[in-house]
């Protein structure tokens, strides 16, 4: 069932991209405005995870008020506080 309901998902996915998918999305993301570190190659970005772009890229709001959108493939992602996620 999971199968035919992916390629079910995929065949829309390839007409409609990321975008139609955002709102339920945002809505499970577990990680929306909470606290994050962020763990690039030779850096950390601490910030709260705000978004995600119609591109399928983070939004994360640093300490200064500005936004930056980051690649899952360019960070790894833990959430910084201590509160259990639902």
């Amino acid at each position: 069932m999971l199968v035919e309901e992916l390629v079910v998902l995929l065949s829309a996915y390839s007409s409609s991209g990321l975008k139609a998918y955002l709102p339920e999305w945002r809505q499970l993301n577990c990680v929306l405005d909470r606290p994050v570190v962020m763990h690039l190659a030779d850096r950390y970005e601490s910030g709260v995870a705000r978004d995600v772009t119609e591109d399928g890229l983070l939004l994360l709001e640093l300490p200064d008020g500005s936004r930056k959108a980051y690649a899952s493939g360019e960070v790894r992602l833990r959430v910084a506080d201590a509160r259990p996620i639902p």
